[in-house]
């Protein structure tokens, strides 16, 4: 029997990288191809001090 704590994180853990995978190809979208992997893992403050 699975822990229902365990199907709980699991369904989070889904719906989080459902979200990454969508924001990702947003990115792409605005972008285009040539992107800055660090703009597409999240760290664009980093991108815009440098």
């Amino acid at each position: 029997m699975v822990r229902p704590y365990f199907e709980a994180h699991e369904r989070q853990v889904a719906e989080e990288r459902h979200r990454r995978m969508r924001r990702d190809g947003l990115r792409l979208a605005v972008y285009g191809v040539d992107v800055d992997p660090r703009l597409m893992r999240g760290r664009a403050q980093e991108v815009a001090a440098a």
